[in-house]
């Protein structure tokens, strides 16, 4: 009996499977202790294999009973209070991954070799599942799976990481509008020989800079935005982070950090790393959408005149509050933003909100 009649139609091939299959002609050549030092190995193989397809049904399960929980919870208070369901889901993301995803020690048997690796975990694989489609747009790109390959990403390029949220910015227009949380947060690192091979290559040919950067901390100023669907999911998760305004903070020399960043493996404002994780851009932008590109500190205004608003009982807004008001209570109403008599007059709603925007694109 052969590995995949063992282990079932979908037992993947490796390297164990060819060892099997190409050792047993020869058996009949082996001496009595070479050929039960070939069963036992054999017999190691398979368990090896099966302990591995056990522990990947048992991750599998846990993410989907999380995912299932965390949809239980969220379709009662979306009924409720969709604005709280929204700030409930922004607050649990940064609270899941406040520390980026884990890194382990992990050991190959067949070379007996070791490295360190970055794997999220089966709440934050359940979590992100339950709250985006597996489709979701990220940034420019688009996939649940490069977003998670990209918390891996910076906390395996670093030796330490932490991110924190620092205000919270809720804003929908009108009862059925499309609804949009903006944060801004720190995110935290501490730069190490990785950081340099995997995000600064180019730097790698002078050590006494190497060095250098080695143990550096910095903080980069992040914002990130969240739209959500008319069904309480994420559609689109928008985060850009100010990566030269950080290093201006800590390294003090424009010509310096000019060099840093001139060719680093920095693309779209915040996507890290080499192109090997297979990224699809986004063919198209959503309708409702405005992308924080370019400029410093600025007001964007969103215009919905020129057409007539239905069902417009009011314009929320809420700047720079707690997340926790919008868990239990309603959102607040604001009389500045009232619009009464929708139905039968065309209005000219204006709402300026305060984004944090670069002053430059990397990568493009």
């Amino acid at each position: 009996m052969n590995i995949r009649r063992l282990n079932g139609p979908y037992a993947k091939p490796n390297q164990s499977d060819s060892f099997v299959d190409t050792l047993p002609s020869a058996l009949k050549l082996m001496s009595n202790s070479e050929r039960g030092k070939y069963y036992r190995r054999k017999r190691k193989l398979q368990s090896a294999q099966l302990k591995e397809s056990v522990s990947s049904l048992r991750e599998e399960i846990a993410a989907l009973t999380i995912s299932h929980q965390v949809q239980q919870e969220l379709a009662v208070s979306q009924r409720r209070t969709p604005l709280g369901a929204a700030a409930r889901i922004v607050d649990e993301y940064c609270s899941l991954f406040s520390r980026g995803t884990p890194v382990r020690l992990a050991v190959n048997e067949q070379d007996a070799s070791a490295s360190l690796v970055a794997q999220a975990t089966n709440a934050q694989r359940g979590f992100l599942s339950a709250i985006m489609p597996c489709n979701v747009r990220f940034g420019e790109f688009l996939g649940v799976d490069l977003l998670l390959d990209q918390w891996q990403r910076y906390s395996l390029y670093h030796a330490a990481i932490e991110w924190t949220m620092k205000s919270l910015n809720v804003v929908q227009v009108c009862d059925v509008g499309p609804l949009v949380i903006s944060i801004l947060a720190n995110l935290r690192v501490r730069y190490s020989r990785r950081t340099i091979e995997k995000i600064f290559p180019h730097l790698l040919g002078d050590e006494a800079l190497v060095q250098s950067l080695i143990g550096l901390e910095v903080t980069y100023p992040c914002a990130n935005h969240f739209h959500f669907s008319h069904d309480g999911k994420i559609e689109w998760y928008a985060p850009e982070a100010d990566f030269v305004g950080a290093l201006m903070g800590v390294l003090k020399d424009p010509v310096l950090v000019a060099r840093v960043i001139g060719h680093a493996l920095i693309k779209k404002g915040h996507m890290i790393g080499d192109e090997s994780d297979g990224r699809q851009l986004a063919l198209a932008e959503s309708a409702h959408s405005t992308e924080v590109r370019n400029a410093t500190l600025t007001q964007t205004e969103v215009s919905l005149s020129e057409e007539p608003v239905r069902n417009c009982s009011a314009i929320q807004k809420a700047k720079d509050v707690h997340v926790e008001d919008f868990f239990e209570s309603p959102p607040p109403q604001s009389p500045d933003y009232c619009v009464n008599n929708c139905k039968t007059r065309r209005k000219s709603c204006k709402l300026v909100t305060s984004q944090m925007q670069l002053s430059y694109i990397l990568g493009e």
